[in-house]
């Protein structure tokens, strides 16, 4: 994965496995460090669990990994995703059980 660009904004959508509400929106702006890590702000629409947060991510390859964090600096969840070919999509699980899933659903940064 290519995420060149140091700042920029993306969106997407996910999916919990608690109902059946159907896809989501979310909103990000993200900077990307040196070191492939990736900090910033997810916005979350739909989500009873969850408005806000920060994210704490890592880049290995095509491989995300990272932590969403509340703003009282608790880890409220983690998330994984690989990006296959034009397409970023993985799992997320929060601290309170609820799983799903997650799609980025704009051109990837070149």
């Amino acid at each position: 994965m290519n995420l060149g660009a140091r700042q920029f904004l993306g969106a997407g959508k996910w999916q919990s496995q608690r109902d059946d509400a159907g896809k989501r929106d979310w909103h990000v702006e993200l900077k990307r460090r040196d070191d492939n890590s990736l900090v910033g702000r997810i916005t979350v629409i739909g989500s009873s669990e969850l408005r806000e947060a920060r994210i704490e991510a890592q880049v290995t390859g095509d491989d995300i990994y990272g932590a969403l964090v509340d703003d009282t600096d608790q880890q409220i969840g983690t998330f994984i995703g690989t990006v296959y070919k034009e397409n970023l999509s993985g799992t997320y699980t929060f601290k309170n059980g609820d799983t799903g899933t997650w799609s980025w659903n704009q051109p990837l940064p070149d």
